[in-house]
């Protein structure tokens, strides 16, 4: 086997198998962790060598190696294991292991000189206790990477591993396999979050979906919904959405609800060309006027291709609109706007929050707000959850309010149950 990586001189993760084999027949270690350092930007590393070639790409990496070997001590195992992933076996108790997590990430802190150009990386730190590394060697990395990854889920620079997490996150991956299935047996279901207008009269409502799985029980889309945009399988289940959406839009209209249905539409799908058509072939089984129909989607979703700039544009030409959800949660680019057929903006909840009492956020909401407006879009103002927010909001252009003050999520029954006024304002 080879044990050494050829760009570092550091032992490769073929060694860290047999070092931690080794060490599991000597019997499980007293104290001490495996400590995965990951640098976020995978890539720079490809575009380095790319850009300058081997000999920039390795001085880098041996930069790398060489500021994590001045931090450890002789005793310690530094291993490259992979583009940008280096781990460390350490021997240390809980407290001096704090304090050398502590120095990994000054170590960071200062650029590294790849022979063309100083370069700085942000890490995620994974933290396996030993005892767990050597009782599975070659689950070991896979089970640091987990915890790594949570650092990027939760904006951590460094996370211990949890067995808890881990089979949560298994749980969600083999689910994920069980889509089809829990179409056909009916295991998903939407509900539907009303919104009302500036009267507080009935003017919309979102489908949100549902899975209450046999075996794990109700499973949330936050939790699953990422996992699936990964793949797939986020197309059959935005596909089966729209359908369920646009039948129940039928049920509100013979009820007399004659408002619009809004659903949430993740780039997998805005990248699948035939999208559009779908939507359009579902309208009009169903008699569906396009304009009860709002797509949502994010501005990750909005501007991350192409291919999904031209789907919007697509769905805009069938006559559905588009909103633009989450605005103001993250970069939002009022500029690139003019990009993209939008016709609502839906101003996330952190901004709502701070509205009615932080001067400072009111003026960016303000501001936010009469910019839209100048654009021509329609504002809808998401997570109200307190009448004095919702008093506040209504002083400002605002033309629509959704929030569990006004209501949680319902099935469609109460929906259609629902008075024409849902909030009573003065």
């Amino acid at each position: 086997f080879i044990t050494t990586d050829p760009s570092t001189h550091e032992d490769n993760y073929v060694s860290l198998a047999l070092d931690l084999e080794e060490t599991a027949v000597q019997g499980t270690p007293a104290e001490g962790a495996l400590v995965l350092i990951e640098m976020l930007d995978h890539d720079l590393v490809r575009r380095i060598f790319m850009g300058f070639g081997g000999p920039s790409t390795d001085s880098l990496l041996n930069g790398l190696a060489g500021r994590l070997r001045s931090i450890i001590a002789p005793n310690f195992s530094l291993y490259y294991v992979g583009v940008g992933r280096f781990v460390i076996l350490t021997d240390l108790d809980d407290d001096a292991l704090s304090c050398f997590l502590y120095a990994v990430v000054d170590a960071f802190q200062q650029p590294f000189d790849s022979g063309n150009i100083q370069v700085k990386f942000e890490i995620a730190i994974g933290v396996l206790d030993m005892a767990v590394a050597v009782g599975n060697p070659a689950d070991a990395l896979r089970k640091a990477t987990v915890a790594a990854n949570e650092c990027r889920s939760h904006s951590r620079v460094c996370t211990v591993y949890s067995a808890e997490t881990d089979a949560a996150k298994i749980r969600l991956y083999r689910a994920l396999l069980e889509v089809a299935q829990a179409i056909s047996e009916r295991q998903f279901r939407l509900v539907f979050q009303p919104k009302v207008d500036a009267h507080g009269a009935l003017s919309g409502v979102e489908a949100l979906l549902r899975w209450t799985h046999p075996v794990y029980g109700n499973i949330a889309p936050g939790e699953f919904i990422p996992l699936a945009d990964d793949t797939e399988i986020m197309v059959d289940i935005t596909h089966w959405v729209l359908r369920e959406a646009l039948d129940a839009l039928v049920v509100l209209k013979n009820s007399g609800r004659h408002v619009p249905m809004s659903i949430n539409v993740s780039s997998r799908s805005l990248k699948d060309t035939q999208f559009s058509t779908t939507v359009a072939l579902e309208l009009s089984r169903r008699e569906i006027s396009p304009e009860l129909l709002i797509i949502e989607c994010t501005e990750y979703s909005a501007f991350r291709s192409s291919q999904c700039v031209a789907t919007l544009h697509r769905l805009k030409t069938v006559g559905v609109r588009i909103a633009l959800d989450d605005f103001g949660s993250g970069y939002s680019n009022l500029a690139s706007l003019q990009n993209i057929p939008i016709d609502h903006i839906k101003i996330d909840k952190s901004l709502i929050d701070g509205a009615p009492d932080t001067g400072h956020c009111a003026s960016i909401l303000v501001s936010v707000i009469q910019m839209c407006k100048k654009l021509g879009y329609r504002i809808t103002a998401e997570g109200i959850e307190s009448a004095s927010v919702l008093e506040s909001l209504r002083q400002l252009d605002i033309d629509e309010f959704q929030g569990y003050f006004i209501s949680m999520p319902v099935g469609l029954d109460a929906v259609c149950r629902l008075p024409h006024r849902l909030v009573e304002l003065e």
